[in-house]
């Protein structure tokens, strides 16, 4: 016998492009996981997980951080930047790789 969540995965993998497609039956997927758990601990770690995804990397660094790279991003707007074969070339001599 079908279930919903089967009807749903078949009409979501017949209309959607490859990349959409791949999305939702992962979802799909993750959904019929998360209904397979008996564990409370593990549903509380599947939404921390989520919670966790929400929320913006700017607001979880250190202000020496936010500093560092806010001094970088200015030194960019200057035009005071470094190609990168000249890094690596110091990089390879100084470690001599």
């Amino acid at each position: 016998m079908k279930t919903a969540i089967d009807l749903f995965y078949y009409l979501c993998i017949n209309n959607k492009t490859d990349k959409q497609m791949t999305i939702q039956a992962q979802k799909i997927e993750l959904v019929k996981m998360i209904l397979d758990i008996n564990d409370k601990n593990v549903l509380n770690n599947f939404i921390q997980i989520a919670k966790a995804s929400k929320e913006d990397w700017w607001d979880t660094i250190s202000e020496e951080e936010k500093i560092a790279i806010e001094k970088g991003l200015a030194q960019a707007e200057r035009g005071e930047l470094v190609a990168h074969d000249v890094v690596m070339k110091k990089v390879k001599a100084k470690y001599k790789l």
